[in-house]
């Protein structure tokens, strides 16, 4: 089914359960159908150059302070050499995400000492 189709079918639902619902119950009801369906009405967000460029600082800024070392889960696995730059890059990149409001949640990694 496409995204188009199953608007419609929440939006039919709702209108046929509105008359059984309390008060609490429709504001909750909508506000999880605006969650869904928000990110239709925006905008793509275009990359450029200067983005990139924006990412790699992000990326190599949010490393400095920190040790040559990452350890990640529960289990304390060690990230290895080769993907510490690629575990930089990708938190660079969410970081980015976020302030452009790109993301609905903040994803994050579970590092520990």
């Amino acid at each position: 089914m496409s995204l188009k189709e199953d608007l419609e079918q929440d939006i039919t639902q709702f209108f046929r359960e509105i008359d059984d619902m309390l008060p609490e119950g429709k504001k909750k009801h909508l506000k999880l159908l605006f969650d869904k369906y928000c990110h239709i009405s925006t905008s793509d967000v275009l990359f450029d150059k200067s983005d990139l460029d924006m990412i790699k600082s992000l990326a190599h800024s949010r490393w400095l302070d920190k040790a040559g070392r990452a350890y990640l889960g529960k289990k304390r696995i060690e990230v290895s050499g080769g993907d510490i730059d690629v575990l930089r890059m990708v938190e660079g990149t969410i970081v980015y995400l976020n302030s452009k409001d790109c993301l609905k949640k903040l994803p994050k990694f579970d590092y520990k000492e």
